[in-house]
């Protein structure tokens, strides 16, 4: 395996690592620089300081450098804030060493903040769902077996999941500020253990499917309908990709923005801007019309755009609280919108890619 790329260090206190297992695992509190070394590729050195903030103080790990292989956030104290600004992290999906295909996870943590992350994808986009699922089933960033966390200031580009909170990941989590594109599968899956998740002020902008809350067949899951998935100031464009053969045959199509289990979280949507352009996937019939209808709880102020040819298809239910638009109005409208978000938000990278007029 090749070693990753070291993280800057500031010369500060010695380190305190506590050796357990296969990890250094810390505690950040007594800590000026910490160390995490892991099997399956190593966050190898980050720098943390205090900043007052009122009366506590926010304790910041800083990671920097090029990463290559998985970078693991473990065990870290409650609360923990970790910044990448000066980091890059190279998802390597075309890799068969499988060595970097989770980049970038927090784990057996707690209320952790991650902020200004910037994740490279290279996901084939011209190969089908089911030709990837085995080898790519995936995610670019991930809470993983942890109590909640928040995302804030990010960019994905060219993942299978671009974000999940998985494995029974408990407690409250929230994505703000996330700007994703061509991620090949769910944009934020939720699966397993179907958290209380905030989504609000993103833009995701071309991807195959939407918000994923849905087990596998067969799987006994508890009623998560008092836990929420609250979607806020989110722009979501799918956008056509190769389907899953098997079922679709080789044409390029996307699935909805929700795949829902009818125990999973209740829902609520406000103020959001879906745009799509394709209706083959079974995922619009009786998931969208009815689990759909059944867990949306809050629903307000919202835009659903037909970017397709012809009139609005007559086959898609409308929730409450959208107001639809089609034809050209529709495109202006999503181009409009994206581009406000990108002036405003200004995240790394380069602007996203505009359906054609």
């Amino acid at each position: 395996m090749p070693a990753p790329a070291r993280i800057g260090l500031k010369a500060e206190p010695p380190m305190v690592p506590i050796m357990q297992g296969t990890c250094a695992k810390f505690a950040l509190p007594t800590v000026a620089a910490a160390m995490l070394s892991c099997s399956a590729g190593r966050l190898r050195e980050a720098e943390s300081e205090h900043r007052p903030r009122g009366e506590d103080s926010e304790q910041v790990l800083r990671v920097t450098g090029e990463h290559r292989t998985r970078v693991l956030l473990q065990d870290l104290k409650p609360g923990a804030v970790v910044d990448c600004t000066s980091a890059k992290f190279y998802l390597g999906l075309t890799d068969a060493s499988r060595e970097n295909n989770y980049i970038l996870q927090v784990r057996a943590s707690r209320d952790t903040t991650v902020r200004n992350v910037d994740i490279i994808g290279d996901i084939p986009l011209d190969k089908s769902w089911d030709a990837q699922y085995q080898d790519n089933n995936s995610a670019a960033f991930a809470f993983i077996d942890s109590h909640g966390g928040t995302l804030e200031d990010a960019r994905i580009t060219r993942s299978w999941d671009a974000l999940r909170a998985a494995r029974d990941s408990e407690g409250h989590y929230e994505f703000r500020r996330v700007y994703a594109t061509q991620w090949r599968d769910d944009v934020i899956e939720t699966d397993s253990g179907y958290p209380d998740v905030l989504i609000e002020d993103c833009l995701f902008d071309g991807g195959y499917s939407g918000y994923s809350c849905r087990q596998g067949a067969g799987v006994d899951v508890p009623d998560a309908s008092a836990r929420w998935l609250r979607s806020r100031k989110v722009l979501m464009r799918l956008t056509p990709l190769p389907g899953n053969e098997q079922k679709y045959g080789t044409r390029a199509m996307h699935s909805s923005f929700v795949k829902l289990h009818r125990n999973c979280q209740s829902l609520e949507i406000t103020d959001n801007v879906w745009a799509f352009e394709n209706t083959d996937s079974t995922t619009w019939g009786s998931n969208w019309k009815d689990v759909f209808k059944e867990k949306l709880r809050v629903s307000e102020r919202n835009l659903l755009l037909w970017l397709g040819e012809g009139p609005f298809p007559e086959s898609v239910w409308v929730p409450p609280g959208f107001t639809t638009l089609d034809g050209q109005p529709a495109r202006d409208e999503w181009n409009r919108r994206r581009d406000e978000w990108l002036r405003r938000v200004r995240p790394t990278g380069g602007q996203g890619e505009a359906p054609s007029n």
